[in-house]
């Protein structure tokens, strides 16, 4: 109960957004909404009223996508005694944009920004690892991937019953913006949960691969979620008794194997 009510103040005091977050934000929603909609300023020639309108769509599901996967960072992080300050990657907008101009609207590169974490040593006392840790660190960016999927999710499923184009794009620019933040690049969820932990990275990446793959398809996402977590258990699994076992040098010399020879 204590701990419920200290995360119930810590969201009301640390989960707002500063300036410079709120700039970030606003810039890389404009920049995400852009490339998405890059094929779309008309038909057979370009049209500003239309190019228009379908931006404005287009930022509309970028903002929801890119704010719930931050919130659910924020929230974890929140709850693991974190502050979490989101920060864009400039570069990575850029480049976004030039892979836009360059594939005429064809690939979208989607790696926006990554996260900061500050460190709220007030509400973290009595922790067993006290400093930074980075297996928290990318639960915590994780959290964002996962968020991102569960919203796509939620649409796939409501879509089933209305059938808006609008909706389908919103659901597939969840997908690319996870596998994108699943890519071991430095502000990208997938290096911090790489280096917190290689048999969590493999779990969170087939889980997420694997669920992506599906929600492409018209099969109802219960079975959805069901397939991808037997998938992503098996892959975690194979990936443990081929490779990992055998990286790990504990005192056991390799996890399961035996002592070594002194």
């Amino acid at each position: 109960m204590q701990r419920w009510v200290d995360f119930q103040y810590k969201i009301k005091q640390y989960f707002g957004f500063s300036r410079t977050e709120i700039v970030g934000l606003i810039a890389t929603i404009l920049t995400v909404s852009f490339i998405i909609s890059f094929r779309e300023w008309g038909r057979d020639e370009f049209s500003l009223l239309i190019g228009l309108g379908n931006w404005f769509h287009a930022i509309l599901i970028s903002a929801l996508t890119v704010l719930a996967a931050n919130a659910a960072q924020r929230l974890v992080g929140l709850y693991h005694g974190y502050k979490v300050e989101y920060k864009m990657w400039t570069f990575g907008l850029l480049f976004g944009l030039l892979v836009a101009f360059l594939s005429y609207g064809r690939v979208w590169f989607l790696v926006p920004g990554g996260v900061v974490l500050h460190h709220l040593a007030g509400h973290r006392l009595g922790y067993h690892r006290y400093g930074p840790d980075y297996y928290i660190f990318g639960a915590i960016s994780f959290a964002g991937t996962l968020g991102a999927m569960i919203l796509g999710l939620f649409f796939k499923l409501i879509n089933i019953y209305l059938n808006i184009a609008l909706i389908d794009k919103l659901v597939l620019l969840c997908i690319v913006y996870a596998l994108y933040d699943l890519i071991p690049l430095p502000t990208s969820t997938g290096a911090k949960l790489f280096f917190g932990s290689r048999l969590v990275y493999v779990l969170g990446a087939a889980f997420v691969v694997g669920l992506s793959m599906l929600m492409l398809t018209d099969i109802h996402p219960i079975i959805m979620l069901i397939v991808s977590g037997i998938t992503a258990l098996l892959i975690w699994f194979w990936y443990y008794w081929a490779m990992e076992r055998f990286l790990w040098k504990g005192p056991y010399a390799g996890g399961w194997a035996p002592k070594s020879k002194k």
